[in-house]
């Protein structure tokens, strides 16, 4: 992008007031869309900064992982939800550095100034101080999250299907989900559906018997943040699909081809 042009394009809404003050909201999920929502067409200018283009839908994230739906039915253009408001702008980038005194933010290597500041960056994964898990255990925050899960779930399959070690293959197709909240519990159900349908259709070597999809927590039942008949109608669904409930147990480590409970 041209210098010049990129300076345009930090400059606040040229449809509103100079005088107005001017908003700027970090983060396109749920909360900086409704921040953006309420102050359209209102007097002040805003400017809506991420690092994607597009606001995500997670709680349909484990459908992209199993196959459900697609990439595009989760992610809407920040542009056609805010930025069609005249006192609303939508800029793509990474915000690295505040400073509070000054209200001034760096972004794209660049400091923007700002009345009011909403920071709505979302939350992530904890891997309660074992960041070395990470790679081995993808977390399930964004598009790129679900469709790794969904590729090492594939090749797994793949490789399965020309293994002739009835162990290496149990091995290839067995998953294991951390966590038996909602994204966990949707994601462990989905992921033995995908198994069963792709191997009916794809694979002529495999059989849905040798699935194994296990859930983990520590917690002593499934969803354990809602009504306990929610969760005992949760755990009978996952458990008559196939899915083995491992709760009451801490994941130990974590290790290539290997969780330890």
């Amino acid at each position: 992008m041209a210098p010049e042009r990129f300076f345009l394009e930090l400059e606040p809404p040229a449809a509103a007031e100079p005088h107005w003050p001017h908003v700027v909201v970090v983060g396109g999920g749920f909360a900086g869309v409704r921040v953006c929502q309420a102050l359209a067409n209102r007097p002040v200018r805003v400017t809506l900064i991420d690092k994607r283009n597009f606001n995500l839908f997670q709680p349909l994230l484990y459908q992209v992982a199993s196959g459900l739906v697609s990439a595009a039915d989760v992610a809407s253009p920040l542009r056609q939800m805010v930025g069609q408001a005249p006192n609303v702008q939508v800029l793509l980038g990474e915000v690295v550095d505040l400073d509070l005194e000054r209200r001034e933010l760096l972004f794209n290597g660049h400091h923007y100034s700002y009345d009011q500041l909403v920071l709505a960056c979302g939350s992530g994964s904890a891997y309660f101080g074992h960041e070395e898990w990470r790679p081995l255990a993808p977390p399930m925050k964004i598009l790129e999250h679900a469709q790794e899960i969904r590729r090492r779930l594939l090749m797994s399959l793949e490789e399965a299907e020309q293994s002739t070690d009835p162990q290496r293959r149990r091995f290839l197709q067995t998953v294991v989900v951390v966590g038996a909240g909602p994204a966990g519990c949707e994601l462990a159900g989905s992921l033995i559906e995908l198994m069963h349908s792709a191997i009916r259709r794809d694979f002529k070597q495999l059989r849905v018997e040798g699935c194994r999809v296990v859930l983990v927590d520590a917690v002593e039942r499934v969803l354990p943040t809602m009504h306990a008949e929610l969760g005992e109608a949760a755990a009978g669904y996952l458990e008559r699909n196939g899915v083995e409930l491992r709760l009451g147990t801490l994941v130990e480590a974590i290790e290539p081809g290997e969780v330890l409970l």
